[in-house]
């Protein structure tokens, strides 16, 4: 029995354990549907800009925002960490905007 181990032979893929997943897919979907859905709450709620509209800036900012809440919030973890990351940088985003004038939004003018 030298090339055999459990009932596995030496170098051939068990690919149904690999395929195999490990975290109900409903539980990974619904996770990462509500991680999604608080983010968009979350930059609703923050993003208000006077002039324009949402920007370069703020496209790349909702991008590493998902990118990250979606990487860490993996099922049976706590995903209130990311939300907490998110506001913090929604409130800097939002503090940066309204420095200097008295809590009210800077105006652009044409």
């Amino acid at each position: 029995m030298s090339g055999r181990r459990s009932g596995v032979r030496r170098g051939v893929l068990n690919w149904a354990e690999i395929l195999k997943p490990s975290v109900a897919l409903a539980e990974r979907f619904f996770g990462g549907t509500l991680v999604f859905l608080g983010l968009m709450l979350l930059f609703r709620l923050v993003g208000h800009r006077e002039a324009g509209g949402p920007g370069l800036t703020d496209l790349l900012i909702v991008v590493v925002l998902v990118v990250d809440a979606a990487s860490a919030a993996d099922p049976g973890g706590w995903v209130g960490d990311d939300y907490l990351r998110a506001a913090r940088c929604a409130y800097a985003r939002h503090a940066r905007l309204t420095s200097g004038r008295r809590g009210r939004p800077v105006r652009i003018r044409r």
